[in-house]
């Protein structure tokens, strides 16, 4: 499930090799982001440090050897794990999650952080542990043909937003300027 072939699923190595580093990138500008968040509404103090495979944006080219929630952050001395997964700006309707992945950050005892340009939402314990009870899990065309996945729909979220089983906000105005400064990376196109 981990080797090089599996996890490039249908594109070429390059193309495989520039969406990690694509990928590593923005999730590198996305964790400094939530560190201001986390810092601004908590006024707390923040460290983030990564934690996931590799983070350099380099190709692994053999079996990855764990699948650790990217960002470790250190919130006024108590560390939690936060993977962060990015959406295409043009997605509001649904979001879509490989299993194996929330199944990873509920291991870790971690957060799901789901991210774009404008805002983000913070997925706890019982969002995902519901996620994965009762959501189809399948392959999703469109979406990582190799990798069975859940699909979240705007419905599902504004009832996680009501349990208060999610977090959702616009980022903050300093966040936005950080962002604003990253916007070349963060809205352009996937290779494909």
């Amino acid at each position: 499930m981990n080797s090089l072939n599996f996890r490039k699923d249908n594109r070429s190595v390059n193309v495989f090799k520039d969406n990690i580093n694509d990928y590593t990138e923005r999730e590198h500008i996305y964790g400094e982001a939530l560190k201001f968040e986390i810092i601004k509404r908590g006024k707390c103090e923040v460290t983030v440090d990564d934690h996931g495979v590799d983070n350099s944006g380099g190709l692994i080219e053999g079996n990855l050897e764990n699948y650790n929630p990217d960002k470790k952050f250190s919130i006024n001395g108590k560390m939690k794990y936060v993977e962060i997964k990015t959406a295409p700006e043009y997605l509001e309707n649904f979001y879509t999650f490989k299993v194996f992945s929330i199944q990873e950050t509920l291991k870790n005892n971690g957060i799901l952080a789901l991210v774009q340009f404008k805002h983000y939402f913070l997925f706890g314990e019982k969002s995902m542990t519901w996620m994965l009870s009762n959501l189809e899990h399948k392959i999703y065309k469109g979406f990582s043909p190799n990798d069975i996945a859940i699909r979240v729909n705007t419905f599902h979220l504004d009832e996680f937003i009501k349990q208060k089983w999610i977090l959702h906000r616009n980022w903050s105005k300093d966040t936005r300027i950080f962002l604003d400064n990253h916007q070349d990376i963060l809205l352009r196109e996937k290779l494909v």
